[in-house]
């Protein structure tokens, strides 16, 4: 059953899930990237916002918790609409500039609270 068909969705996955994401037909490009990482090598951090800088998106989702530095990531590509949920703190005034909708939720473990990621 295909509930949206025709979509293609690029996926920004950790290196362990990246062949996961691959063989789903709806997966046009599958880029590893590890989105957890607190202080990324410079050049992997260019090289992976000149990707996605160059493809065009309707929209951009992520599932991390975004502070203004995440934020910042999403709101340097060039999707039209922007989405991440937010730090239920100070640091989602930063992030909710950049971004068109945040989503704040109860805990800052999403998994705990039955989030499907």
């Amino acid at each position: 059953m295909n509930r949206y068909p025709g979509v293609q969705l690029d996926v920004v996955t950790s290196p362990r899930g990246k062949q996961t994401y691959e063989i789903n037909k709806n997966v046009r490009w599958a880029d590893a990237y590890d989105p957890d990482d607190y202080f990324p090598v410079p050049a992997e951090y260019v090289d992976m916002l000149g990707r996605i800088r160059n493809r065009y998106y309707d929209l951009m989702v992520s599932t991390k918790l975004a502070g203004f530095g995440h934020a910042a990531f999403l709101f340097m590509s060039s999707a039209r609409d922007k989405v991440s949920y937010v730090w239920p703190d100070v640091n989602a005034v930063g992030a909710g500039l950049l971004l068109n909708e945040t989503f704040t939720p109860a805990t800052s473990n999403l998994s705990e609270g039955g989030y499907n990621m």
